[in-house]
């Protein structure tokens, strides 16, 4: 991944979403363009409000007090800020998507549902479901870096597949995540959901990344994916979407999203086209 993209909310948990970009952008040596949707039109004043960069990097040790831009620069990242200023912000950043494709787009989310989501919507939900590309989206009160230590917990992955023929994008996005963060080891548990008999996949690096087989035997999908999620302490669930292709989807949402809803830990969403 050599381009990261996070969009932050000044109001809205900025330094815990700045953080994760700067990591895994740290961790990639990759460009982290950080995306500030002023929804009051007054840039200048929001850009101030924002924890700074070389802030984080001081106090997880990556960098010394008072290190010149030099230093900065060796480690390897760019950042490049983006202004969309835009009452819509899920039109704000589906444009900055389009403009820039970044290869993973970081984003918060409130994990609405009931009557408040079909009230207020879902950003998140609108742009992982509007662009092509794998989005990683964090919940309220989780994510996989610590603000303070800029540590990174990745180490238990729950991975949802079906009979669909789409599966091995969502592996090779995971493990090209993991492998580019530099996790040594994960074990990820991938679990059979639906009818019919589990596809037959290749999984990479078997010893590293301990794939674990499950299924999901009987009743509700999402249910049974979040309670599995609580079980193992997972850190990530990783998720293939279609977005929506049945009526009831438009209502409901899809599997991915109800997932994304609900879930106690980030979500990878992974379109299949």
């Amino acid at each position: 991944m050599k381009h990261i993209a996070v969009a932050v909310d000044p109001l809205d948990r900025p330094e815990a979403l700045l953080a994760h970009g700067l990591k895994l952008a740290l961790l990639h040596r990759a460009t982290l363009t950080v995306c500030l949707v002023d929804r009051a039109g007054s840039q200048a004043s929001v850009w101030g409000q924002l924890p700074g960069v070389r802030a984080l990097l001081t106090r997880w040790g990556v960098l010394p007090e008072g290190a010149d831009t030099a230093a900065f620069e060796a480690l390897g990242i760019h950042i490049r800020p983006l202004e969309a200023p835009d009452a819509d912000v899920a039109h704000a950043l589906l444009a900055m998507v389009a403009a820039r494709a970044p290869d993973l787009l970081i984003l918060g989310t409130h994990g609405r549902v009931g009557l408040e989501r079909l009230l207020r919507g879902s950003v998140a939900e609108r742009v992982s479901r509007g662009w092509h590309g794998p989005t990683l989206v964090l919940p309220p009160e989780a994510g996989l870096v610590d603000v303070a230590t800029g540590a990174l917990s990745l180490d238990r992955v729950l991975l949802p597949v079906s009979g669909d023929a789409g599966t091995g994008t969502v592996i090779d996005t995971l493990v090209a995540l993991l492998d580019g963060s530099g996790v040594e080891r994960a074990d990820v548990t991938v679990l059979h959901v639906g009818d019919g008999d589990p596809p037959l996949l290749t999984f990479p690096d078997a010893e590293r990344w301990g794939w674990h087989g499950r299924t999901l035997a009987d009743g509700p999908v999402v249910d049974g994916i979040l309670t599995l999620v609580d079980h193992l302490g997972a850190d990530l669930v990783a998720m293939g979407t279609h977005g929506h292709d049945h009526w009831v989807d438009a209502v409901l949402g899809s599997h991915t999203e109800r997932v994304l809803r609900r879930a106690s830990c980030a979500v990878l969403t992974v379109p299949l086209g």
